[in-house]
């Protein structure tokens, strides 16, 4: 996986940071991450957020192919809402992005979220557009990927 890290990608990726996301694996084409849940995740009603949900799913699923050493830019991706978690129920949300098929420029990945309990949250759908080498994959320190 070359200096594409678990380490550097928890230190490094801000927007993901951000919001809580922690990978866990990430090679091999496939990735894992969570979330603990906060306050901040929770929508009115009391359940997360989709969109929390959403960006871990193109989180997981982006860093799983970037772990084959490609860099790649989502295309279009959709997502099956299929159990809330709700607030008091459910404390940490966990992703596992699998590839269904990767091609030279076009790559799909599938994305379960389920909460602490094994309950399944979601199904994601994640369309990839693998880009040439002149585009690096960069850290937000700068550092482009080996």
């Amino acid at each position: 996986m070359s200096s594409y890290t678990i380490e550097k990608f928890n230190q490094f990726d801000g927007f993901a940071k951000d919001i809580g996301i922690v990978m866990t694996k990430v090679a091999n084409g496939e990735a894992e991450g969570y979330i603990e849940l906060e306050k901040r995740h929770f929508n009115p009603i009391g359940s997360v957020h989709g969109g929390c949900l959403f960006a871990l799913a193109d989180t997981v699923a982006g860093s799983a192919l970037a772990s084959t050493g490609v860099t790649c830019t989502t295309l279009s991706s959709h997502i099956e809402y299929l159990k809330g978690a709700m607030a008091g129920v459910s404390h940490k949300i966990i992703a596992e992005g699998v590839p269904v098929r990767v091609g030279r420029k076009i790559a799909v990945y599938e994305v379960y979220i389920k909460d602490e309990h094994g309950t399944l949250l979601c199904k994601v759908g994640v369309d990839f557009f693998i880009m040439s080498d002149k585009y690096q994959f960069r850290f937000t320190d700068g550092e482009e990927r080996q």
